[in-house]
């Protein structure tokens, strides 16, 4: 995985991509609206539901055990024109996926080039 500050959305191979967009209908109880599609998928809002649920953090393991804890208004927005709750996470049929700038709010990231190492903690950067 590269990790990109340019890229807004988190670009993910399409096995992993579709692992997650499986998880998040099943917690929202939703179809995906745009199924078939590797655009952000969406899923329809009920009535008086918004701007978004109440919904787990979703958690990016990466080797040697580091582990990303995102909350939910880290991979979810709320598309007030369609009325659906999106996924900020997009799917690609390449073999490489990004970790795009969407995901990377209020985590403070490391990048050590001299050791080849990222390395990220939580943080509430409105305070910083």
């Amino acid at each position: 995985m590269i990790a990109d500050s340019g890229t807004i959305f988190t670009i993910l191979v399409e096995s992993a991509f579709r692992v997650i967009v499986d998880s998040v209908a099943g917690v929202l109880g939703q179809p995906v609206v745009n199924a078939s599609s590797l655009d952000s998928p969406c899923f329809p809002a009920p009535p008086g539901e918004w701007p978004l649920p109440d919904m787990p953090d979703m958690v990016l393991h990466f080797a040697d055990g580091a582990d990303m804890r995102l909350p939910r208004d880290n991979y979810m927005s709320f598309n007030q024109e369609e009325a659906a709750f999106c996924l900020t996470i997009v799917g690609t049929t390449y073999s490489v996926s990004v970790l795009g700038n969407f995901q990377q709010q209020n985590i403070q990231m490391l990048y050590d080039i001299t050791v080849g190492q990222l390395s990220f903690v939580p943080t509430d950067c409105s305070k910083l």
